[in-house]
């Protein structure tokens, strides 16, 4: 027997009307429960890699974020963090805005991630990538450690 998220995921079940499929999205969000680190990505010198781990709160992912920078002496550690309901934040860390704290926050509502967090640190290689370059970068960084992340479902009340 099939769950209704198992239906959902593999696309057997067409939900015709948007109420629907929002609906449907309540119920199949996924979460993590321990921390992954994504592969280092070059691009024109500067190394970008993605975190991904379990955050109850805004603050888990800041606080997180400020010690991956201080501690690894990166240039920039931009997050998303995604709680419950509509709760959702993001930060550039001093990247021009919308290049970073948004795509990330774009991978973790593409994969449904919620009461997560993702952090993507920069260690600056001498070459600025442009607003184009950084939101591909910052994607592809985030991209490549919520694929890897293994993901549980989260049951509806959570």
């Amino acid at each position: 027997s099939y769950s209704f998220c198992t239906l959902l995921s593999k696309g057997s079940h067409p939900l015709p009307h948007p109420m629907l499929r929002a609906i449907s999205r309540r119920y199949c969000s996924y979460t993590v429960t321990e921390l992954f680190e994504g592969s280092d990505i070059t691009i024109k010198g500067s190394v970008f890699t993605g975190y991904c781990g379990p955050a109850a709160s805004e603050v888990d992912a800041r606080e997180f974020a400020r010690e991956l920078k201080n501690r690894g002496g990166y240039t920039h550690a931009c997050w998303a963090w995604r709680g419950q309901g509509f709760n959702e934040r993001c930060s550039d860390d001093g990247e021009p805005k919308h290049t970073a704290g948004e795509p990330i926050l774009r991978v973790m509502q593409k994969a449904d991630l919620r009461q997560a967090m993702v952090v993507v640190t920069r260690a600056y290689g001498g070459v600025k990538l442009g607003t184009g370059g950084l939101n591909r970068a910052y994607t592809e960084a985030a991209d490549d450690v919520v694929s890897f992340a293994e993901k549980v479902a989260l049951r509806p009340s959570e």
